[in-house]
């Protein structure tokens, strides 16, 4: 499961996967949905209530794969989660190079591995 975050777009609402989606459409995020929670959207506003214990399960692949680096996740920016994991990576490893080892080719980055700039002064997404 993906997570979810609320926003607000004027005088309605908006829920979507990423920050990122609530800031190309210009809503202002409110807050995480939880695990276990459900909320209810209707003319009265927002409703929310537990069908399930919650309980956090983070998944690394939302971070490095699916997510946009300018999104948030759990409060934290994934493009500084992800240079956090990729500066951890050699320390995860008893492999060292030496004088003879072969240099490590560069593999091409996909277009979501690059970080956005923020919106432009109007206040739309580039």
């Amino acid at each position: 499961m993906r997570p979810l975050v609320l926003g607000r777009l004027g005088n309605g609402w908006a829920v979507a996967s990423e920050t990122a989606a609530l800031d190309i459409v210009g809503a202002a995020f409110v807050r995480e949905i939880e695990p276990g929670e459900l909320i209810e959207i209707d003319e009265d506003g927002v409703r929310s209530s537990r069908f399930a214990t919650a309980r956090r399960a983070g998944c690394v692949f939302e971070y490095v794969y699916l997510a946009r680096p300018d999104t948030r996740i759990a409060g934290r920016s994934v493009i500084t989660s992800r240079n956090e994991m990729g500066a951890a990576l050699p320390a995860s490893t008893r492999w060292r190079p030496t004088s003879s080892s072969p240099r490590p080719s560069r593999a091409p980055r996909p277009p979501s591995a690059t970080p956005r700039p923020p919106a432009s002064p109007t206040g739309r997404a580039w």
